[in-house]
């Protein structure tokens, strides 16, 4: 993972879909520089913490315009905390794992030889029982403070990690 030149891009495409003045130019403009980019993908297929009605015709522009700018994208990541996102917005585990899935899947079918990332909260991992789906090449808790103790839990990111 090339750490010194890597940027975190999110998908924050407007309703219009007007990605090429976005993320689409800026991995274009990343690759063309020999910046490695992992590309938050939950702007292109949600809105508002649901599936949007558009989300097909939305990723299938996204692949479109990178087509021939992917060597430097380092990994899709799907989402950041979605359960917690989940709970926080009243929408139920099952459903959110549906949509995930949907995700998941379409980012493996257009780019199966790129990385997918998923990113959780500790109570995820911990006190929900949320367990990474296979999909996924890489997962991450979040753990601010000491990886030892994360949050002042009493649980370490190892334990952490076990349970996933």
């Amino acid at each position: 993972f090339p750490s010194h030149d890597t940027v975190w891009m999110h998908t924050g495409m407007d309703d219009s879909g007007d990605t090429k003045s976005d993320v689409i130019a800026r991995i274009i403009d990343n690759d063309n520089n020999g910046i490695h980019s992992v590309v938050m993908m939950s702007g292109i297929f949600m809105a508002k913490g649901v599936l949007r009605k558009d989300y097909k015709e939305r990723w299938q522009h996204f692949v479109d315009g990178v087509q021939g700018h992917t060597s430097r994208i380092v990994a899709f990541s799907s989402m950041d905390e979605p359960y917690l996102q989940a709970k926080n917005s009243g929408i139920p585990f099952a459903a959110r794992s549906k949509q995930l899935d949907t995700m998941a899947t379409m980012v493996k079918a257009s780019f199966p030889n790129i990385p997918l990332h998923i990113n959780y909260s500790w109570p995820e991992i911990r006190d929900w029982g949320i367990t990474v789906p296979k999909i996924y090449d890489w997962a991450s808790i979040d753990c601010y403070g000491e990886p030892t103790n994360c949050q002042n839990t009493g649980w370490s990111i190892k334990q952490l990690y076990a349970l996933s």
